[in-house]
């Protein structure tokens, strides 16, 4: 991938860093599951009254087999408890700070997972869907087996090395607290700085095993903490400091711009790339990613321009170049489709008005304007059908 397709800043991290973050996210990597999914998801939890045996449509007595609890109904996801808990009233809210430990291991018995402790709010995707869902359904104190099939876990694509394609793990889990996540205005900058920045790179570890729904969702979720703290934090602040918000806040962006536009997301890609080049109008990534956008869209003739402008500082870089002959050559196509109907058009207006030479001066002229304007909207709507895409 070159520098100008990659991340805003995920070809700047070494290996170092790409070890420390995936030993952080080693109970996270969510696949993406469908908006239907996510709705039965979402009704499933709204469902939830405090009974557990109300957690699906299903009759009470389906949805226990030697102890388990099937919590969607579909055996995707299976609960047991080892040690009960505090009471129901003790169960976390989704946008909660809990702090639980973790141990994984799949079918063979072989670890793949041991966090103690691991802290996160519930709900905002920091750890696969499976346990952002059972969690809610836990008890302070609780410890419990989760069974998380692969649509809720790792997928098809696993975890290199340790967790192999279409997996199904059980985790040990513990709920050791639960408490209101604090809110954003009530952090320092460098704590406001830190959390975006790790919700950041969630984003990024999304990104790159094209779950690009979900890296969406961690990159707004990170736009929400640094948007929020830059309003609060604008004065009396280390200029250095304010910089690093600053810098972090045009890295969400121009990700997010490029999980959009994987999505074809194109209006919401534009706005995230405006975003950028607001603050940066020569930001040769935002530059780009809005002239591809355009060019998607049907836009070409600005996008042309708009990827000019990015070549014109960077010169030397190929995918510019390459878009830009893609989009040139499309333009021309255009064009000359264009010029062959207004010719096609003017031919037809020659026809109608060779008219005898006894007609009158007025009569030639009405027929000659009707004409011409029967070619300029004829034109006009041949551009609006065909050349949008």
């Amino acid at each position: 991938m070159s520098t100008i397709e990659s991340l805003g800043d995920v070809h700047e991290e070494t290996d170092l860093d790409k070890l420390k973050l995936k030993d952080q996210m080693n109970a996270g990597d969510h696949v993406a599951t469908s908006e239907k999914q996510d709705k039965e998801i979402a009704e499933t939890i709204k469902n939830d009254d405090g009974d557990y045996q109300k957690t699906t449509k299903q009759d009470a007595t389906s949805e226990y087999v030697d102890g388990w609890l099937d919590i969607l109904g579909s055996g995707d996801l299976m609960k047991k408890i080892i040690t009960p808990g505090s009471g129901n009233e003790s169960r976390p809210e989704r946008g909660s700070l809990i702090s639980i430990s973790l141990k994984g291991a799949l079918e063979d018995q072989v670890e793949i997972a041991v966090n103690e402790p691991l802290e996160f709010v519930l709900g905002d995707g920091d750890v696969i869907h499976g346990l952002d869902l059972a969690l809610t359904l836990m008890e302070l104190g609780e410890t419990a087996l989760l069974k998380v099939g692969p649509r809720f876990a790792y997928g098809e694509k696993g975890r290199k090395p340790d967790i192999p394609p279409n997996a199904t793990i059980t985790y040990e889990v513990s709920l050791l607290s639960s408490k209101a996540a604090p809110s954003y205005d009530s952090l320092c900058l460098r704590e406001c700085i830190d959390l975006g920045n790790k919700k950041r790179e969630r984003g990024n570890y999304l990104y790159m095993r094209d779950e690009y729904s979900d890296a969406i969702n961690s990159y707004t979720k990170a736009l929400k903490v640094l948007d929020d703290s830059e309003k609060v934090h604008s004065r009396n602040e280390p200029a250095a400091m304010l910089q690093e918000l600053c810098d972090l806040r045009l890295k969400c962006y121009n990700n997010l711009a490029a999980a959009q536009l994987k999505i074809e997301a194109f209006d919401a890609a534009i706005k995230s790339c405006e975003e950028v080049l607001r603050i940066q109008p020569l930001n040769v990534k935002a530059l780009f990613r809005k002239g591809k956008v355009m060019g998607l869209k049907g836009d070409t003739t600005e996008a042309v321009a708009v990827l000019r402008k990015a070549l014109q500082l960077e010169p030397g870089t190929k995918i510019i170049h390459q878009e830009l002959s893609k989009l040139g050559a499309k333009l021309k196509k255009e064009q000359e489709s264009t010029k062959a109907l207004y010719k096609r058009m003017m031919g037809d207006m020659t026809a109608v008005t060779d008219v005898p030479h006894s007609t009158s001066l007025w009569t030639k002229s009405a027929v000659l304007f009707g004409a011409a304007s029967a070619a300029v909207l004829s034109i006009m709507a041949y551009k609006f059908l065909h050349l949008q895409g």
